[in-house]
């Protein structure tokens, strides 16, 4: 489960992101990651501790959808200064 978790995450985000290369397709790649990262830390927690998947799932993905959607523009800006111009995402 964790290597198949480890690479359709990050897989379904970088092929929204480039299917829309703007920054309205890195906001959803994004959300997308983050919806599989709250998935996958939810259902870990679910399995070791027996939490409430549901309820854990939607506690995560709230400040998971903040960190990766709100910084990714920031971090964007950050890859621009130590790459140059290079990146095409406007």
């Amino acid at each position: 489960m964790d290597a198949f978790h480890k690479r359709i995450g990050p897989g379904s985000a970088w092929l929204v992101g480039h299917r829309f290369p703007c920054t309205k397709g890195m906001a959803l790649g994004g959300a997308i990651y983050a919806v599989w990262v709250a998935f996958g830390v939810s259902f870990m927690l679910y399995m070791l501790f027996n939490v409430p998947a549901l309820l854990t799932f939607f506690y995560l993905l709230l400040p998971e959808t903040i960190l990766i959607v709100g910084f990714s523009p920031v971090m964007h800006q950050v890859e621009k200064r130590i790459f140059g111009e290079t990146v095409s995402v406007t």
